[in-house]
């Protein structure tokens, strides 16, 4: 009777996890984990981006209001300082005052102050973990965006060309697309300058992706393997960096002897005419629309 008491006083014990046990649940802990980490990742990754977006937005607007103060011309992309024997500024000097009320040249020196700069990230995306030390803005700031320089020109005769080669201070008019790409990411740290993005020829179809410089140096990349752009008509959208968009970039003038077949005073315009639009079809083709 004694014994059988004690057997079950003995059996009552609450009974710990074994090994096994233990094994299982940290087997389902690390799935978990594996499964969530990447999912948590991507949703830190896509608030970067939006905040990207805004940033990039934010310039845009700095920009328009620049060009209705200065004859509807948009922004240059670097230019030099009153008094400057180089390039010393960026696009960013002209139109940090529409960002940062009060900003500009506080000290007479013709450059804008780099104090202004400190405590804003109007030109920096947040996915991008970057050091001043590094910076090859021609103004010496962090700036993570840059301006279309895309390159392209059709003619040897600019006025005559269907394509501008760059967006810095063209007249906002003179443009005929206004879904033309204007700002996208740059890398701050190429020795190319982040200010530009492009910047080599590309007709007769020889035509590279990602665009060459600044931009291929990871910056199309950058948001789960796409990039931020804004269009000169204000929209922002992300793009994926592994699908080439030329057209996109492709700046085209608002020139009516182009545009009303009347070639100007060029007598090749026609066949000049003919050729170009078999050459803008087969890019089309092969790049997308």
């Amino acid at each position: 009777m004694q014994r059988h008491t004690m057997n079950r006083h003995r059996d009552s014990r609450p009974r710990g996890f074994s090994l096994i046990e233990m094994l299982v649940v940290v087997a389902i802990i690390v799935v978990l984990v594996t499964i969530l980490l990447p999912v948590l990742s991507q949703a830190e990754e896509q608030g970067r981006m939006t905040v990207c977006l805004a940033r990039l937005r934010q310039i845009h607007i700095a920009s328009k209001q620049y060009a209705n103060e200065n004859r509807h011309l948009l922004p240059r992309i670097t230019f030099t300082s009153v008094g400057g024997s180089s390039t010393d500024q960026s696009y960013s000097d002209a139109i940090i005052p529409y960002l940062v009320p009060g900003a500009g040249d506080t000290d007479g020196d013709g450059l804008v102050d780099g104090k202004w700069y400190e405590n804003i990230n109007h030109f920096r995306c947040p996915s991008v973990k970057a050091d001043i030390k590094n910076a090859q803005a021609y103004n010496g700031q962090i700036l993570d965006f840059g301006i279309n320089n895309y390159g392209r020109l059709d003619d040897s005769k600019a006025s005559q060309a269907k394509y501008y080669p760059s967006m810095s201070a063209r007249q906002v008019t003179d443009i005929r697309t206004p879904r033309v790409i204007y700002y996208a990411e740059s890398n701050y740290k190429s020795a190319a300058r982040p200010e530009t993005l492009g910047g080599t020829t590309r007709a007769n179809g020889k035509l590279e992706w990602p665009l060459r410089s600044t931009f291929d140096e990871g910056a199309y990349i950058r948001h789960n393997w796409g990039y931020n752009a804004a269009r000169l008509d204000g929209s922002c959208e992300w793009f994926d960096g592994r699908t080439p968009n030329h057209t996109e970039w492709w700046i085209e003038q608002r020139n009516d002897r182009w545009w009303n077949n009347e070639g100007g005073d060029d007598p090749n315009y026609k066949k000049k005419t003919e050729d170009f639009k078999d050459q803008t079809d087969k890019l089309k083709d092969k790049y997308g629309s």
